[in-house]
């Protein structure tokens, strides 16, 4: 650095150029090998005030329940009766097996992700959507009681595995779960 070349002077012209970045900074540190820890801090705190400002740009907002409540909206007419009558339809298996989901009798866990993807996919909500509304504890089955009965109560959860095999799919519904549990979600 020249004697009559005043710092300040320096760190000035940096803090005015147009777009600091990592680039520029190791031009200056070049130029100015002398300067280099004070540029780097400088670099530090224009970078961290920068990102300060864009965080308090940003608009911070509170999440709205009302996709949610759209998810569950979808969920609930899918697993009705009439809706599993239809997706049961479009997707080729038998109403058993969404009743199995409806119901709450295939163990959550051991459901493999891609026909959960796939179902989701089906009824139209998010995946996370169709997570949460199977590990609610609420199931909308039709469980009736009737007066000389004590309460109705929910059947014993089983393996995925299992409950698929109870079901004794035929070989076009198999291909049809296969095609559900494809990644790219075609039928």
């Amino acid at each position: 650095m020249s004697p009559n070349l005043d710092p300040e002077d320096v760190f000035e012209e940096f803090t005015m150029e147009e777009e600091i970045s990592h680039a520029l900074l190791k031009t200056y540190i070049d130029r100015y090998p002398d300067l280099a820890i004070e540029l780097t801090d400088l670099f530090h705190e224009i970078t961290l005030a920068e990102a300060r400002a864009g965080a308090e740009e940003v608009r911070f907002e509170t999440k709205s329940a009302q996709p949610q409540m759209v998810a569950v909206g979808k969920l609930q007419a899918a697993f009705s009766n009439e809706g599993i009558r239809e997706l049961a339809k479009q997707i080729g298996l038998p109403r058993d097996f969404l009743a199995g989901f409806r119901d709450r009798r295939i163990r959550f866990g051991s459901t493999p992700e891609p026909v959960l993807s796939g179902l989701s996919r089906m009824i139209g909500v998010r995946l996370h959507d169709f997570v949460r509304y199977l590990s609610s504890g609420d199931a909308t089955g039709p469980a009736l009681a009737f007066k000389a009965d004590g309460k109705p109560a929910r059947a014993e959860q089983m393996d995925y595995a299992a409950f698929i095999e109870g079901l004794a799919l035929t070989s076009e519904e198999e291909a049809a779960l296969s095609r559900l549990a494809q990644s790219d979600g075609s039928n």
